[in-house]
């Protein structure tokens, strides 16, 4: 079966926050607060994380250190872009 979950992303360049791994179905602002919508499997028993990275526009970062783009979303002037790997 599946289940899609959200959870609020953080803000500033370089910051990372752990989250249960999934697929990414979406990264916007809902009510002004940034957030990314998780599709889990849930017949799996265990549950690995994945660490999500925020980079702002501009910021000069390692590729290497942040993982894969999973998307961007734009908050007032700023625009924030996150990359996924596994924790």
């Amino acid at each position: 079966m599946k289940v899609i979950y959200k959870y609020t992303l953080p803000q500033g360049n370089g910051i990372t926050t752990s989250i249960p791994d999934g697929k990414v179905r979406a990264i916007m602002n809902q009510d002004g607060i940034p957030s990314i919508w998780i599709e889990h499997n849930t017949d799996q028993y265990q549950i690995s994380y994945a660490l999500i990275t925020c980079i702002g526009t501009g910021t000069v970062f390692n590729i290497n250190d942040v993982g894969i783009y999973i998307g961007s979303l734009q908050d007032g002037p700023f625009i924030w872009h996150y990359y996924m790997r596994d924790q």
